[in-house]
């Protein structure tokens, strides 16, 4: 047998058959109290109030009657609503619609302005570059000084919003007999001169150890660039890898990036107004190098070089004599964290300082250029 607490009497299932909230015990307990106040039977008491016991067990909850709004406000939302509708489609259609196109006109033709300033100003420099080197070859020649001292100590001078940490003195290693050449002068006779050839401008080479040539440090070396606008620029320690890719608008570019670990890496930045070809640059495990090859009328073909070995690394003589081996005349700059002797107060010999030593005394064409103490 079955024992519920629901009230059997009554259809709701959500109260107990002890529940004094009942609708049909409520009923029902109002017959009866009208039965017995009355002193009369409960037959006559359901013909007096019309409730019946049946009827009071039987008893069904009522369910709400939804609330019924008037039709003409109804009528009336309802064309609301749709003069509402009508307006935001206006409105999107004669003011936001026209503001996008031409916020989108804006957009073009300042992206369109900005790509024929710079070709206006490439063309500019290039036409500059060109009178630069038609006057050159007008003048008189004259002894050229072609002393070049790149060290970080000069670029921190030239430039004071760049500060780098304390490094090793950057060398560069020279043919002997580049320094003096010295351009054969033109003879003029007193009837009709001798046309002179046309010769290259005098060429700036800088060397530049960056320790990590990105991000804020770049933006300081366009700075640096855009002020001093040197010829070539030789750079190490990039930092850059192969996904990196950077742009000079006055240079191009020829880099060696170190793949299989993070530093290290070497560039080279050529003026755009200067003719040059790759050189092909075998690198080994203790060096990074890259090179170009630069044609003048009084020297012939420099090979140009830029190097970096790290302190991790010592550069060995025969990874210096592949470098400096050269028909033509080279300049090789650098950071080889080198020391040895007198031109390092603050650090002791080491092997790249060592082997440089080795090398300049079995050659007898290159020199060694230095910061000056």
């Amino acid at each position: 047998m079955l024992c519920s607490q629901k009230f059997v009497n009554c259809s709701s299932p959500d109260h107990f058959s002890d529940s004094k909230t009942c609708l049909a015990f409520l009923d029902l307990s109002a017959l009866i109290k009208f039965s017995i106040d009355n002193d009369i039977s409960i037959k006559e008491a359901h013909s007096q109030i019309g409730k019946t016991y049946s009827a009071a067990t039987s008893r069904h909850p009522i369910s709400p009657t939804p609330m019924e709004i008037p039709q003409g406000e109804l009528t009336r939302l309802k064309t609301d609503i749709r003069n509402l509708q009508e307006e935001l489609t206006a409105l999107k259609r004669d003011t936001i619609t026209p503001i996008e196109e031409k916020v989108n006109k804006i957009f073009a033709d300042t992206d369109s302005t900005n790509k024929r300033l710079d070709k206006s100003e490439e063309s500019i420099t290039a036409r500059l570059d060109q009178l630069v080197n038609l006057i050159t070859s007008r003048l008189p020649p004259k002894t050229a000084d072609h002393s070049v001292v790149p060290e970080d100590d000069v670029m921190e001078s030239t430039s004071a919003s760049i500060k780098r940490p304390a490094q090793p003195v950057s060398q560069i290693l020279t043919r002997r007999n580049y320094a003096s050449q010295t351009p054969s002068k033109t003879p003029i006779t007193a009837t009709r001169p001798k046309r002179q050839k046309p010769t290259m401008p005098n060429i700036t080479c800088i060397q530049w150890n960056s320790r990590g040539l990105t991000k804020a440090r770049l933006e300081e070396f366009r700075n640096f660039l855009s002020t001093s606008t040197p010829s070539i620029v030789l750079v190490c320690e990039t930092f850059w890898n192969n996904n990196f890719s950077v742009k000079f608008r006055s240079y191009n570019v020829i880099n060696k990036n170190r793949a299989d670990r993070h530093g290290g890496g070497v560039a080279i930045l050529i003026n755009k107004s200067i003719p040059f070809t790759s050189l092909n640059i075998t690198n080994s495990d203790s060096i990074d190098a890259v090179g170009i090859s630069i044609h003048t009328n009084d020297l012939g073909p420099i090979d140009i070089i830029s190097a970096y070995c790290p302190r991790t690394s010592d550069c060995t003589k025969e990874d210096l004599s592949r470098l400096i081996e050269r028909d033509n005349h080279f300049l090789l700059g650098g950071d080889f964290n080198a020391h040895r002797g007198e031109r390092s107060h603050h650090s002791p010999p080491n092997k790249s300082g060592k082997s440089i030593y080795r090398t300049l005394l079995e050659s007898q064409q290159a020199t060694l250029i230095t910061p000056t103490p």
